[in-house]
């Protein structure tokens, strides 16, 4: 955990002055006496920034925001019984309002209870976060240029920061709840705000301008700045201009989408009938980056997948930033996964949230003894890894044959994918012998429906086969450092939207 947080600037003076910015009931209860003057958080660099740090505190850590967690809500995944309770679940029966009382997905943590300047990822959440959020930056825009000291280059970077976080809040509002207010000024505790609620078109517009705002005051790397000197080689988290960028173009290449041009249709006849203007934009956003990735210019590159053992994910000798770091770390001091590519990440104390629960909830309950609610890829998701050659199954040139369905697939398949009789026990299985093989087929030691895999697979693309309790000493256990964490955004999603 102190690895992760000495990335940020010292916060106990900042957060302490932050307490006269809580809720009504809290600043009644306090004496007049201890306010805080409305100039000491922005005063100095070092203030504003520690200001700005508690909104970074608020993003959820979308896997590990409770002890068995939902965020794969489309067909790609599926859990055991035991976990119908979860969103993953309670969204395929169609009670999509069961965000508001599930503990268990990032965007309603806790009922919406959590504490934003707690260290523990179960206390964050997006609907838990957002207005808290939102109303800080508002706070800081109304306040800061009255009351600021300091350099330009201290000045951009705290409006920077400002900026994206008020667009990337409403940012994900919107991903779940669509068009809503968009709150851009302060509001006294006594008013009783009633704002419009907007299109969804008419909210991406203003978060546009926001993220706009925040890639034009932004550095490409903090560690090139002469207030981020001051925190070398901890700049990592911090917003910079090109994850405001890339965040520019992912939300005009939403707005360009039909389903918000033209809204929810039958049939696919509109399917693809994307709004030029904005897909235009998107691509301008994007592209940018890309120029300026591909020139060299920019600390980001896409890792390699370079392995000596794909399956047990070993690289190559010569590998240094390779595909299972961008989720998965271990023997590397808790270093946070996300390697070159990640993009936006919120910070992590994931080093022993990542031992328990999160990491023993991949493999049947026999071996991976922690909560009974197991990650698993459906068919339809194992489908969508093509064969070697790049062509999808179904094309006739592929080469696939149903008789040896795991055989020539795309090497990711392999990295991925755990699949009837490959070894899934490294050690010596003793009494588990049975499974040290992966009993996936119909009848096999790892099919039970409640506490194993009901679809014939597991998949290890975020979590390594070894987290379990054979080999847990290899990757789970607490001595070699296990860091698992889901990147918001990584430079492969640029790729994949630009190509879009």
């Amino acid at each position: 955990m102190k690895t992760i947080y000495k990335s940020f600037l010292t916060l106990g003076a900042a957060l302490t002055m932050m307490c006269g910015f809580s809720s009504c009931e809290d600043y009644l209860d306090k004496d007049p006496d201890s306010n805080v003057s409305p100039e000491t958080p922005f005063k100095n660099f070092q203030n504003a920034q520690g200001y700005v740090e508690e909104i970074y505190n608020c993003i959820p850590n979308i896997a590990q925001c409770d002890w068995t967690t939902s965020w794969n809500l489309g067909d790609d995944e599926i859990q055991n019984p035991q976990a119908d309770d979860m969103m993953l679940h309670q969204v395929d029966i169609g009670n999509y309002y069961a965000w508001q009382g599930s503990s268990g997905f990032y965007f309603g943590n806790k009922a919406f209870g959590g504490n934003p300047r707690s260290n523990s990822p179960f206390d964050h959440g997006i609907y838990a976060h957002a207005w808290y959020c939102i109303a800080k930056v508002n706070k800081a825009l109304n306040t800061f240029e009255d009351y600021f000291t300091g350099t330009k280059e201290e000045h951009d970077l705290i409006l920077g920061q400002l900026y994206f976080f008020r667009a990337w809040w409403h940012f994900e509002m919107m991903k779940w709840l669509g068009g809503l207010p968009y709150v851009d000024q302060e509001f006294s505790a006594s008013e009783t705000p009633q704002l419009e609620r907007l299109s969804y078109l008419e909210c991406a517009d203003k978060v546009a301008e926001d993220f706009s705002r925040a890639a034009s005051l932004l550095p490409v790397d903090w560690d090139k700045t002469t207030a981020g000197k001051k925190t070398m080689g901890h700049n990592e988290l911090r917003i910079n201009k090109i994850t405001a960028l890339c965040y520019l173009g992912k939300n005009y290449l939403w707005a360009a989408s039909p389903l918000m041009q033209h809204g929810a249709q039958t049939g696919g006849a509109r399917t693809y009938d994307y709004d030029a203007g904005y897909a235009s934009k998107a691509a301008d956003a994007l592209g940018e980056v890309l120029q300026m990735v591909e020139s060299g210019s920019t600390q980001y590159a896409l890792v390699s997948f370079d392995y000596d053992d794909i399956y047990n994910h070993k690289k190559s000798k010569t590998a240094t930033n390779c595909y299972s770091d961008l989720f998965f770390t271990t023997g590397q001091a808790w270093l946070q996964p996300g390697s070159t590519e990640a993009i936006f990440r919120g910070p992590s104390t994931g080093w022993s949230f990542t031992r328990y629960n999160y990491s023993r909830t991949f493999g049947p309950n026999a071996l991976c003894a922690q909560d009974n609610k197991i990650h698993q890829p459906t068919a339809n998701y194992v489908e969508y890894y093509g064969m070697e050659n790049g062509l999808p199954l179904d094309d006739p040139d592929s080469g696939y044959d149903p008789n040896y369905p795991f055989k020539g697939r795309d090497p990711r398949f392999y990295h991925d994918i755990i699949f009837d009789g490959v070894q899934y026990i490294n050690g010596d299985p003793g009494a588990d012998a049975a499974m040290k093989y992966a009993g996936l087929a119909t009848g096999g030691s790892m099919r039970a429906v409640s506490n194993a895999s009901r679809t014939g697979y597991f998949y290890q693309k975020l979590v390594p086969h070894t987290c379990q309790k054979i080999d847990q000493g290899s990757a789970d256990d607490y001595g070699p450092n296990p860091h698992a964490y889901i990147p918001y955004m990584r430079l492969a999603d640029i790729y994949l939207m630009y190509a879009e």
